[in-house]
């Protein structure tokens, strides 16, 4: 198996697990552009959040 047989097969356990594969793309699009600002929002606060911590550690 190849790379891109694996990464299609990550997108189809993705889009199934989280019911994408029965919406329109430009839902997908919605859905996937809101799961990627979370998940910026996230690291961006813990970055902050352990490096302010970190820094009075030492």
């Amino acid at each position: 198996m190849g790379l891109r047989s694996n990464l299609k097969q990550v997108n189809y356990r993705y889009e199934v697990t989280t019911g994408l594969y029965m919406l329109e793309p430009w839902e997908k699009a919605v859905f996937n552009s809101v799961v990627m600002v979370g998940l910026l929002l996230t690291t961006y606060a813990s970055y902050n959040y352990f490096s302010k911590l970190a820094g009075g550690l030492f």
